[in-house]
């Protein structure tokens, strides 16, 4: 069985102990790099939000490819294959931190699995390790020429959010020249995909964003803001707001938890369809997938609860037509959090337009509720 990813990896930086001798390095080319710093993560291609480009993490989904010292000539030309201004890149991944099973391709093609690091030896010429990886274990980039890493880095320059230049770059010119004839990709069997769906990690990552734009609002937002950054702390001013205060123990899960009141387990499960419909292959929108949502979990509660999430649903849905009322009308109906959070998630399609919308019917609470929704419906990019 493949360990998941999770439990393969420290969250710190890795002990440089561990078959040191070794450079895995994983073959791409520099906009897919980029997406990659800004989240934070390597990632499958199923994470990159339709930003991607064909590279070596196509190949074996759900799998990230390292090779061992000398990449294939034909992963380098397949990773700057789908368009003419890509910049083939190799980042040096140091995997001391690593511990777990991988899937190897040894030098001569033969296919097995091992646990790293223990049973790698320099037979072995790439190895599979479940998505993602930590791009702090990134510890240099290289490239064909010193051209080409003056161009990268110009090309970075306009994405405010790649921190390329916190990265060791250099020319890997000797590298690239003496890459290996192997043929890509290799052929092996059917590899079981791991779990690696990313919408709860990049959901998190936008809701630190939001609540920490937004710590300046009240107590509620700026202690929001601390769990959300150190979500194993106990925050007791939040105490007083049960469906706020399971914020730290949804990140640490990276999904809702059972018990609490009824909307607190509403709003967090909420908070899991939301998320999930990024990487989905449904075709509803968020906000039809969480009025569906709505539906199916009233049949749960008691029938006043059922009751109030009908009139909420269709108070919901008339807002993305020709609603009769007024929206002071629609949130003088609807006093909960739950309900004003799901009526401000109905009004506006993105994080910045909500972070413009006021309205003086609307406290603290209900604003920070609404941001987390819209944090699971937007992602960290």
């Amino acid at each position: 069985m493949i360990t998941n990813s999770n439990d393969m990896f420290d969250n710190e930086k890795p002990a440089f102990d561990v078959k040191s001798t070794i450079r895995w390095q994983l073959v791409t080319n520099q906009r897919n790099l980029f997406y990659m710093l800004a989240v934070g993560m390597i990632i499958p291609p199923t994470a990159f939000n339709g930003k991607y480009y064909q590279d070596t993490l196509s190949a074996f989904p759900g799998w990230i490819p390292l090779f061992a010292d000398r990449p294939f000539k034909a992963a380098i030309e397949h990773s700057i294959s789908e368009r003419g201004h890509l910049m083939p890149c190799l980042a040096t991944v140091e995997l001391g931190g690593m511990r777990g099973r991988v899937w190897t391709i040894g030098v001569n093609g033969e296919v097995g699995e091992a646990i790293f690091p223990d049973e790698i030896d320099d037979k072995v010429s790439l190895i599979l390790v479940p998505a993602p990886l930590p791009v702090s274990w990134i510890m240099s980039v290289g490239f064909r020429s010193v051209k080409e890493k003056s161009n990268c880095e110009l090309d970075a320059g306009d994405f405010e959010n790649v921190p390329l230049r916190e990265f060791a770059l250099k020319s890997a010119s000797s590298t690239f020249k003496n890459a290996d004839n192997g043929t890509w990709p290799p052929a092996l069997p059917d590899l079981p995909a791991p779990d690696s769906t990313l919408d709860a990690p990049l959901a998190a990552g936008a809701m630190m964003a939001m609540l920490l734009h937004m710590a300046n609002r009240g107590t509620i937002a700026m202690e929001s803001s601390k769990m959300a950054f150190s979500p194993s702390e106990g925050r007791g001013e939040l105490a007083s707001y049960p469906m706020i205060d399971a914020l730290g123990a949804w990140i640490q899960a990276g999904h809702s938890t059972e018990g609490g009141d009824a909307s607190k387990q509403l709003f967090w499960r909420m908070v899991d369809t939301i998320a999930a419909c990024r990487s989905s292959d449904d075709m509803r929108s968020p906000l039809d997938a969480a009025l569906d949502h709505l539906k199916t979990a009233g049949e749960r509660f008691d029938e006043r609860m059922k009751q109030a999430g009908a009139k909420l649903a269709a108070d919901l849905k008339s807002l993305a037509g020709f609603s009769d009322s007024t929206i002071t009308e629609i949130l003088e109906r609807h006093r909960k959090p739950f309900s004003r959070a799901m009526v401000l998630f109905s009004l506006r399609d993105n994080c910045a337009d909500f972070l413009e919308y006021t309205h003086p019917s609307l406290t603290e609470e209900d604003y920070v509720a609404a941001a987390i929704l819209f944090a699971a419906r937007d992602g960290w990019l």
